[in-house]
């Protein structure tokens, strides 16, 4: 049997357990609800002293057009919730994007947006953790 932790989750988290083929499934509040918001990841990951591109948070055009002066363009506007593997993304390259990449993604989200700095890199790595339920990794 495996425990399945998304994100930093504890068992004081627990609320729900499934059982699947012959694994045990374990889901978490915190964690689930910590991954189903990229903006509260964001502010997680920088509370850590992890670093990242630098963001800010946009629930108006008026506030991403702020961002874009701060940031510069191009920038990315993402989906706070209901986004992942590239979907909720809008590459803003200038302010004239603006007013139509967030009415495209405030239609699809169900917690806002978030303008992110333009950040070049050369790839992107995903990590899963699991644990079994003895605690073992």
């Amino acid at each position: 049997m495996l425990l399945f932790v998304v994100g930093t989750g504890s068992r004081d988290c627990f609320i729900t357990q499934k059982s699947c083929n012959d694994a045990l499934w374990h889901a978490f509040t915190c964690s689930a609800l910590a991954t189903q918001d990229k903006f509260a990841q964001k502010e997680h990951f920088t509370s850590k002293g992890i670093p990242g591109a630098p963001y800010m948070k946009t629930d108006t055009v008026e506030e991403l057009l702020a961002a874009g002066k701060k940031m510069g363009y191009p920038m990315m506007l993402k989906a706070r919730g209901n986004s992942y593997d590239g979907k909720g993304n809008y590459v803003v390259k200038t302010a004239a994007d603006a007013d139509i990449a967030f009415k495209t993604l405030s239609a699809t989200s169900d917690r806002g947006c978030y303008a992110e700095g333009w950040a070049e890199f050369t790839m992107e790595l995903a990590v899963m953790v699991v644990r079994g339920v003895n605690d073992e990794v």
